[in-house]
């Protein structure tokens, strides 16, 4: 068995990419319908999935790729 040799993001980092993007998203009085958005949204699947680089990606590339629908290349 081969060690790791990367820090695996807890819930905390992974739900500081959510909250990020969020902030970035939504206008303060919509945060929580942002909050619902976000998590049931394409998205959810991308950050989630740390074993991608889309998790380790800038924040305003993140938000710019839930802005537009899709992961922009």
């Amino acid at each position: 068995m081969k060690a790791c040799i990367y820090r695996v993001p807890d819930y905390w980092d992974i739900g500081e990419v959510y909250e990020r993007l969020i902030e970035d998203s939504y206008e303060d009085e919509k945060i929580v319908d942002g909050i619902w958005e976000v998590h049931h949204s394409w998205i959810n699947a991308h950050i989630s999935d740390y074993n991608t680089d889309f998790y380790y990606q800038l924040r305003d590339y993140i938000t710019a790729c839930y802005q537009e629908g899709e992961v922009l290349e």
